[in-house]
């Protein structure tokens, strides 16, 4: 596990951090021209699945899909 997810992962227990949030802005980094950036974030994603919060898992994948859904109609 990732050492920064570790922290993530506690406060997302404890309800310090928004979940939209933290969803939003790793999700924004998915996106990055960095391969560095976006293979962080997709570890840091699939850390919090695993050991975070129930509800934080459950809106990392619907906004994942939304996302997924919003890519394939706009096929520019």
């Amino acid at each position: 596990m990732l050492c920064y997810a570790v922290d993530l992962i506690w406060c997302t227990n404890v309800g310090d951090v928004s979940i939209p949030e933290l969803v939003k802005h790793l999700l924004e980094r998915t996106q990055s021209t960095s391969w560095v950036v976006v293979l962080k974030a997709l570890l840091t994603m699939h850390d919090i699945i695993n050991y975070g919060n129930e509800v934080l898992e459950h809106f990392v994948l619907l906004s994942f899909n939304k996302q997924l859904y919003i890519s394939a109609i706009c096929t520019c």
